[in-house]
Order: C-alpha cells, then structure tokens, then sequence
C-alpha cells in the first residue's frame, strides 16, 4: 500500500500537513462544492475595541442574507446570487486580550469574511454603530458597497469543512511516522513561539506613548 500521507508530507511545506488522505470519494465528489459547511476563526486584539458592539453586530448576520455589499466582486465572473445562510456568527474570548470571529455558514462570496471582519472592526472601534450590519445587508437601502479597506489576511483561518460521509484512511498514531509528524508540529510551535518572543523584546526597547499598545 502506498504511504499517501508520508510521501505528501515530504513534498509540503514545514506549516502545511496532511493527516488523512481519501482514495474512493463519492460518485460525482467536488472538493469545493461537495462541501456543506464552511468554519472560519479570525483572530484579533480586543484591546481598544468594543467587545459588546461587535458582538451585537455578528448576531445580525445570522440567517439567510444578501452578502453583496460584504464580498470583493470578480469581474471576470457574472456572479447574480449573493444569498448565504449564516448559522453561527460570534466574538469569543482566546486570550486575555486575543478574541476570534467565529463564523460557520453553508458557503462564502470571496473575500467574505474579511470584509465582514472590517465592518466589525469599525463598530469596535465605535465609527459605526453595530446597526450598518443591517444597513448593509438590506440592498434596497444600500444598493451599492460603500468603499472601505478589507480586514488583513493573516488573521483568517479556515477551520474545518464538513463534507459528507468518506472512508478516510489514517496512518497508525504509534508508528515512527507519526511521531514524527507529532515532532514536527511541536517544532513548528516552538518556532513561532520563539518569533513572538524575540518581538516583545523588540517591543520592550521601542519608545512609545503608552507601553501596552503592542500587547
């Protein structure tokens, strides 16, 4: 039998694995379109922003909406329906000062998320009230996007995908493959981990107004 996962692995990136591979999809399987559920995370710093507000205004995206003025339009494509079902859209806490949008929905207009996360952004930082979700999403009142900057890239991570039923096939947790991949993943945190410290020392030495901003 052919190790998919091994030989996959060794042609990856360092941050990018894969844990199971699916050699008999269903009939007629589309890797995009096969999927039934989308979960997003966006992390953030709460720091200066107002939690509550943000809060209130991911509740008004639940349901089925219009995400045309929430979406960066391709031109190259005639795109006419931008109904999405939203069925799970919250600001929760990760850290003392880290949150995360967490977003779960059938599927997703392209650059939704982003642009969901910057109206966010601008009712927590009190510029909006968390009523422009509403404004926004009813296109008889707001029948063109207005013009603001998406929310950065980095933050967003696609969580899960949930798909129907497939024989997936997992390599042995006890096997020296795994441990290795396991090795792998605890030196790739430890990487990361080291890059933050070395920027809060930088961080430390920089003159600044208010000694927190950073953090």
């Amino acid at each position: 039998e052919i190790p998919y996962v091994q030989i996959l692995n060794q042609l990856l990136p360092d941050d990018i694995r894969i844990s199971a591979v699916c050699l008999r999809p269903p009939p007629g399987f589309d890797a995009r379109f096969s999927c039934t559920r989308r979960h997003y995370k966006y992390v953030f710093n709460g720091r200066h922003l107002d939690i509550t507000k943000m809060s209130k205004a991911a509740s008004y995206f639940l349901g089925e909406n219009d995400f045309r003025n929430f979406c960066k339009l391709d031109g190259s494509k005639q795109l006419t329906k931008f109904k999405r079902t939203i069925v799970s859209a919250e600001i929760l806490p990760v850290s003392d000062t880290f949150y995360c949008f967490d977003l779960v929905g059938s599927a997703f207009l392209w650059h939704q998320v982003r642009c969901m996360m910057a109206i966010l952004f601008l009712v927590g930082q009190t510029h909006e009230e968390p009523e422009i979700v509403l404004c926004l999403l009813d296109i008889e009142k707001t029948p063109q996007k207005p013009v603001y900057d998406m929310a950065d890239e980095i933050p967003l991570l696609l969580y899960d995908c949930t798909f129907p039923p497939m024989e997936w096939q997992e390599p042995a947790t006890d096997d020296h493959k795994a441990i290795k991949f396991t090795t792998a993943a605890e030196a790739l945190t430890l990487h990361y981990g080291l890059k933050a410290t070395v920027s809060n020392i930088f961080r430390d030495i920089l003159p600044t107004a208010d000694a927190n901003i950073f953090t």
